[in-house]
């Protein structure tokens, strides 16, 4: 299978190869062209949606780190001392990704993409774009933003990993998991608007800036109203630049420094240069540690001939800057051991998991071996009871038939007993008619004897009577 999509991606190259050896016929000399492509290997919680968008993500980085290596090693940036992880940065708001060519098969997602740049632009680019601090201080915002979301989705795919079952927490990293990629694709469009908005695309800037307020209102909305406020500034629409910082503010208060120095851009560009000075002063009140603002003010400085004051704030913006990388690189390797240590963490689950299988499945064979020595012995004595029953049949083949022998001799016996007793009661039944019979003639003699007496009697009678009648 991994060799089938190795041959599928490398047809999906092809275009990308062919782009890159035709340049010089297509382009002109100074044009390069870079392509990287990207495989996102999704996890059990991931969708379409969320492969594509971690692995834009990722593909976009691997151009922009190539990018701003170029960048850095070729070009001179006029008045800034910019280290080259900052340059990486600004390129997020000037180089625009083009996706080449993207395929999901339901485990993974592949994306293939390019970027052009004009060696002979590139650093007028980068300086135009450092005379805005206030867009400057936004991508890094951004981009910050970005790292951070992609360290919370990591981390979250490590706890959902780890939590077994379907318990409530697990759902609630889940829902927190499926957030976390909404505001991903959300900051993702607000980071293709600044290279839209640099490059003059502005109706497509706010395109882009509207779908990231649907996806994720709450997470972009001060950044999208902010950014909003950059357009309507390049389109001279100072009121309602003015209209939308003031919205940005109320959604979050504590980016009052991003919104005065966003201010001070508007001011700045409608020809206001004291009241923008007073908003980049403001800016740093709010945030004593907010570099673009000092930098925004050395050319502020600058441009009004106070040069020492130019320098201070810009050394005061460089050591601000340095102390920051080295806190991100602080977090970034903090990061890097904490997701070393989920990793690990989860390797041990897996392997505790594992482990607990592997005795489940050495328990159940026990179990399945006893099954099947209680039936080998079961068989066994059912066997022995056959040969033992085999061995006394014939013996109790005999006692049947001398128990069957005695059970008639009972039964004759028995026979024998009943016919005397019948005989014994017709017998007893004969002389009891006998001696009724007798009675019976007795009885009748006497009555006849009787009625006899009772006629000699009556005729006794009538004679006296009869002689006594005729006596008178």
């Amino acid at each position: 299978m991994k060799s089938i999509y190795r041959i599928e991606y490398f047809l999906v190259l092809l275009p990308a190869i062919a782009i890159i050896f035709l340049m010089p016929v297509m382009t002109n000399a100074e044009q390069r062209v870079f392509v990287k492509d990207y495989t996102y290997k999704a996890s059990d919680i991931d969708s379409k949606i969320s492969s594509r968008a971690i692995a834009l993500e990722q593909v976009k980085r691997l151009i922009l780190e190539e990018v701003g290596t170029l960048v850095y090693a070729k070009t001179e940036v006029i008045n800034y001392q910019l280290e080259s992880d900052q340059i990486k940065s600004l390129t997020a708001g000037i180089v625009g990704i083009k996706v080449l060519n993207e395929k999901w098969d339901g485990e993974s997602y592949y994306i293939i993409a390019q970027a052009t740049i004009d060696d002979d632009n590139i650093a007028n680019d980068i300086n135009d774009l450092l005379q805005n601090q206030n867009q400057v201080a936004e991508i890094e915002s951004v981009n910050k933003k970005v790292d951070e979301l992609l360290a919370e989705i990591e981390k979250l795919k490590a706890d959902i990993q780890n939590t077994s079952g379907q318990s409530s927490q697990k759902q609630e990293y889940i829902v927190r998991y499926d957030d976390s990629i909404n505001q991903l694709r959300s900051v993702e469009l607000v980071q293709d608007s600044y290279v839209n908005i640099n490059s003059g695309n502005y109706e497509t800037a706010m395109s882009s800036l509207s779908s990231a307020y649907v996806l994720s209102p709450v997470a972009v909305g001060p950044t999208v109203y902010i950014a909003r406020s950059i357009v309507y500034t390049r389109q001279n629409k100072y009121q309602e630049a003015f209209n939308n910082l003031d919205t940005s503010l109320r959604l979050n208060p504590n980016i009052a420094h991003r919104v005065a120095l966003n201010r001070a851009f508007v001011y700045e560009r409608s020809g206001n240069k004291e009241k923008a000075l007073d908003e980049i002063n403001k800016a740093i009140l709010l945030n004593p540690r907010f570099a673009p603002a000092y930098h925004q003010r050395a050319t502020a400085y600058k441009q009004q001939g106070y040069l020492e004051k130019a320098r201070e704030n810009a050394v005061k913006a460089v050591s601000i800057q340095k102390q920051e990388r080295q806190q991100v690189a602080n977090i970034e390797t903090k990061r890097q051991e904490i997701i070393k240590e989920t990793k690990e963490r989860g390797e041990r689950i897996r392997q505790q998991q594992e482990a607990k299988i592997e005795q489940e499945r050495q328990q159940q064979a026990r179990t399945e071996e006893k099954k099947q020595d209680k039936i080998r012995k079961r068989e066994a004595r059912r066997q022995l009871a056959k040969s033992q029953q085999q061995q006394v049949r014939p013996q109790q083949q005999q006692l049947t038939k001398s128990q069957q022998l005695i059970r008639a001799q009972q039964q004759q016996a028995r026979q024998k007993q009943l016919q005397r007793k019948q005989e014994t009661r017709q017998q007893q039944a004969k002389s009891q008619q006998q001696q009724g019979q007798r009675e019976a003639r007795q009885n009748q003699q006497v009555r006849s004897q009787q009625v006899k007496q009772q006629q000699q009697q009556r005729k006794q009678e009538s004679k006296q009577h009869q002689g006594q009648e005729s006596g008178k």
